[in-house]
């Protein structure tokens, strides 16, 4: 071997390090919107949301019935002597039928309050599936930053390896290697596969904790270690909806974007639950009331002269002598309640304007750091480790300068790698936050 041959193979290896990227394989892979839509499928909570929201609205459809009438059959004033129909003349087969009426307006008031309830379901809904998303997907971004950078590890792996057969060969051909840079490069080997050994670690535990999520989908997932299990890049902002927010931040209008988030709207759908249920209350006050009325049936007498039958009517009012003070503490205790959710709005109203305005704040903060990190930094280290690479090829440098060079690359590469993918979890982040109600299905409400 000479010299002009392992400067050849030296070229080679600097053209490596900007180019060298290991092939993965990717059965089984899951791109970001493929984990939502199967941790949504697989969700039991959608259907206890579901089954809540049917019990609501079928007991809202059962609210409008009045009670059932009662029907009584009897027979009056027999005599005890002989039990004959005819003996006495006030004798009689007695029919009756009777049909109390609700208080007030109590019926329609609680049609109303279980058809708000049924609506806030549709609303938790709503919100669980939002809450799923944006936990999926920052479990998903763990996995793809654990994945990228073993990528880019073992990218650097196979340079070192190649390093290291360089430093073997110009030690073993009597030229300018030496036996410390040999050991040099295997130390930086084994560095590179202890921290591969964790973010294999890391992965393994982000895919199971992701798979509670994706249920009994993909039984064969995560397979085998060897193989990709995220797919796609990170999702970003649309230029669109970065401009609204920074419009609504710049109005000082963050609050307003949250007014038709689900879990906004369901606790302003409660607060308005509790206003029907103060109007419920109030109802008790008012007087429950009904109609009876009845025929009684005479036989002849024992003369054989006709009898004239009876028809009674009636009417029953019970007085709301001791139910009104009863009222009047349960409206106190309803009224108490509806501002209590209330302030309970205003205080999640607050903390998700928080979140929202840290969120925004944050996506641009790692989007400027990245942005340095691609258009600035790795292109000076790429030059730097350019430059000690040929120095070294020319004997003018040391290989552990050359090493050192492409290490501080590969950490600026796993460091911009952190910000991007820091940067996708506020975008995750702000679309929960940025969920919004439908305006004509806002808790189906009547």
């Amino acid at each position: 071997m000479n010299i002009n041959t392992l400067r050849n193979g030296l070229a080679i290896l600097l053209a490596s390090w900007a180019h060298l990227t290991p092939a993965v394989a990717e059965t089984g892979a899951l791109s970001l919107q493929e984990a939502v839509d199967l941790a949504l499928n697989n969700d039991p909570g959608t259907q206890v949301r579901q089954a809540a929201k049917a019990r609501y609205e079928a007991t809202a459809e059962a609210a409008l019935l009045y009670p059932d009438p009662v029907i009584s059959l009897g027979v009056a004033n027999l005599p005890t002597d002989t039990f004959d129909f005819d003996q006495e003349p006030m004798t009689q087969l007695q029919v009756g039928v009777s049909q109390m009426f609700p208080r007030g307006d109590s019926l329609s008031l609680k049609q109303r309050q279980q058809s708000l309830l049924a609506g806030r379901e549709k609303e938790l809904l709503a919100d669980r599936q939002a809450l799923i998303q944006q936990e999926v997907g920052s479990l998903w971004l763990d996995l793809y930053q654990a994945e990228e950078s073993i990528t880019l590890i073992e990218a650097s792996q196979q340079l070192l390896a190649q390093w290291q057969a360089w430093t073997e060969a110009t030690y073993a051909s009597g030229f300018s290697g030496q036996q410390e840079d040999i050991l040099s490069t295997e130390l930086a080997i084994l560095r590179l596969n202890e921290k591969r050994l964790d973010l294999q670690q890391t992965r393994i535990d982000v895919a199971y904790r992701l798979r509670q999520w994706l249920g009994d989908g993909l039984p064969d997932w995560p397979g085998q270690s060897d193989d990709r299990w995220s797919q796609g890049s990170p999702p970003l902002l649309s230029s669109a909806s970065q401009a609204a927010l920074n419009q609504a931040r710049a109005a000082g209008r963050m609050s307003a974007q949250l007014t038709q988030h689900p879990a906004i709207q369901a606790l302003e759908t409660q607060r308005e639950s509790k206003a029907v249920e103060v109007s419920l209350a109030e109802q008790e006050a008012k007087p429950l009331w009904g109609l009876n009325a009845g025929y009684g049936y005479r036989d002849e007498d024992r003369s054989g002269r006709n009898l004239a039958d009876f028809v009674s009517l009636g009417v029953r009012v019970e007085v709301p002598l001791f139910s009104r003070v009863r009222s009047q503490h349960s409206v106190r205790a309803a009224q108490a309640e509806s501002r209590e959710i209330q302030a309970q709005q205003d205080l999640l109203r607050q903390r998700m304007s928080a979140q929202l305005l840290t969120a925004l704040n944050r996506y641009e903060q790692y989007a400027r750091q990245a942005a340095f990190y691609e258009n600035d930094l790795l292109i000076k280290l790429a030059e730097q480790t350019e430059t000690l690479t040929a120095a070294y090829s020319n004997r003018e440098g040391a290989l552990g300068q050359v090493m050192q060079a492409q290490l501080a690359e590969l950490d600026a590469r796993l460091a911009l790698l952190k910000l991007q993918v820091a940067q996708s979890r506020q975008r995750v982040v702000l679309q929960y936050l940025t969920t919004q109600m439908p305006m004509n299905t806002q808790g189906d409400k009547p």
